[in-house]
């Protein structure tokens, strides 16, 4: 059983609001207010304002397998997003891929299986304590399987342990400005206990199929 199968599938309509204050999660109404995830912590500053942010693809049946973070010197930038099925999506900035030539500026990625799990998610705060300034991922793939990434005015005393429930990630929301604000992750609250087929679809038709198999 993958994890497509384990989703319930359908489309996505995400919420997007240029002008977001601080809602709360009954205030919202998009995909990461409800669905096969607790009701988490948020971490970073959700009071600094900002963009809102959902980043999720449950309702398609698609976990989270790779992320991609920029940080610059007092904050961390951006987050990329990798879903299971290859697509990507942008949180913040990129910061030129990381490759400004500024020292300062710093970049890692992880990417895993569907089947993998995530065993360990840290965070911490900016000095500023405006914006994330510290992420730390490993999964069971490997020891050395592993995202560790700050921006250089990070605040060490601030480090926060999020719970990872079945260690499926499944996505995440909060804000972001010129730096990533805020953020609750998203991971799958149970494994699924069944699951079945749905529809199957082909490259080719039946009858060319059933030519080349003679």
């Amino acid at each position: 059983m993958n994890s497509k199968q384990a989703l319930c599938a359908g489309l996505v309509v995400l919420g997007s609001h240029l002008a977001w204050s601080a809602p709360t999660l009954q205030q919202r109404d998009d995909d990461c207010s409800k669905g096969p995830f607790n009701s988490g912590k948020m971490y970073g500053d959700a009071s600094s304002g900002g963009n809102h942010f959902c980043e999720t693809k449950w309702k398609q049946g698609l976990v989270v397998t790779g992320l991609e973070v920029w940080a610059a010197k007092d904050q961390i930038k951006g987050l990329q997003w990798t879903y299971e099925d290859g697509s990507k999506s942008l949180t913040g900035e990129n910061i030129a891929n990381g490759n400004t030539g500024n020292s300062h500026d710093r970049h890692d990625s992880i990417t895993w299986n569907p089947t993998d799990v995530i065993t360990g998610l840290t965070v911490y705060k900016n000095k500023v304590g405006d914006a994330l300034g510290h992420i730390i991922i490993t999964t069971n793939t490997s020891s050395t399987a592993k995202l560790d990434v700050s921006c250089v005015n990070w605040d060490p005393s601030s480090l926060e342990e999020v719970p990872l429930d079945t260690g499926i990630l499944i996505g995440g929301w909060g804000q972001y400005s010129s730096m990533v604000n805020s953020i609750q992750w998203l991971f799958m609250k149970s494994r699924p206990k069944s699951a079945k087929m749905v529809s199957v679809s082909y490259t080719e038709d039946i009858a060319t199929w059933n030519e080349k198999q003679r």
